[in-house]
């Protein structure tokens, strides 16, 4: 024989009814919190694999030893020496050339920007580890601005394109541009960026800030400058 069971006596349907949603409330919340919780770690592990990237990049560049690479080349020197120049009022010129001749071969661009070391620190050599950490801030713009357009292609998920940021963080060319005061690695930087950002412009409904913006982050104008001109010269 089977017995119905029944409530207590004492509980009403106005009670039962309450507690029987509170209990389907509950799991309803928790099935949303579960949910909430692996959205955000979908979202925020991708880039806490970038932070790891870029740590592991700072500091295989310290490994090069960036102040004794100074000089190996003539054209950090020239960009240096240029952008002490500019910061001291005598105009873009090459100093370390006799007759301090008008700098014809490089643009402007980068000098300029080397320039506010000089007027930071103006005690050479203590100023290159400033020039260096210039360098290596843009090499960080340049490889989140790669994992940003790398993400954004049709195939490559975020996995993938964290791998293909690792390895270019740590490729010896892009480690010893970034251990040097030369201009490639913030080219790099720009015209990544200005990627992402006509990427985000040529999208659907994307006002035209964008578009604009990524015409004014092309380095290409002011980084490119046929030899024998001057960034002047029209």
């Amino acid at each position: 024989m089977i017995l119905e069971s029944k409530d207590p006596w004492w509980v009403d349907e106005d009670t039962l009814w309450q507690t029987k949603c509170s209990f389907t409330n509950a799991s309803e919340a928790n099935r949303t919190l579960s949910f909430m919780d692996k959205e955000f770690r979908r979202r925020t592990l991708p880039w806490f694999g970038l932070c790891c990237i870029l740590v592991v990049y700072f500091f295989s560049v310290l490994r090069f030893n960036p102040l004794d690479l100074f000089g190996t080349t003539q054209d950090d020197s020239l960009y240096f020496s240029s952008a002490k120049a500019i910061a001291n009022q005598q105009g873009y010129i090459l100093p370390s050339v006799p007759g301090g001749p008008v700098a014809t071969k490089y643009p402007i661009l980068y000098p300029w920007i080397l320039s506010w070391v000089w007027r930071w620190n103006p005690s050479f050599p203590s100023n290159l580890r400033a020039a260096v950490a210039l360098t290596a801030a843009f090499g960080v713009v340049f490889l989140v601005s790669t994992f940003v357009f790398l993400r954004r292609l049709k195939g490559i998920g975020d996995s993938t394109a964290l791998l293909i940021t690792f390895f270019t963080a740590l490729h010896p060319v892009v480690l010893y541009y970034s251990a040097n005061v030369l201009s490639d690695i913030p080219f790099a930087a720009l015209a990544f960026t200005a990627m992402v950002v006509a990427d985000q412009a040529m999208r659907p409904n994307a006002s035209a800030v964008p578009m604009k913006l990524s015409t004014e982050l092309n380095p290409a104008p002011t980084w490119n400058v046929p030899v024998g001109r001057s960034p002047t010269s029209k």
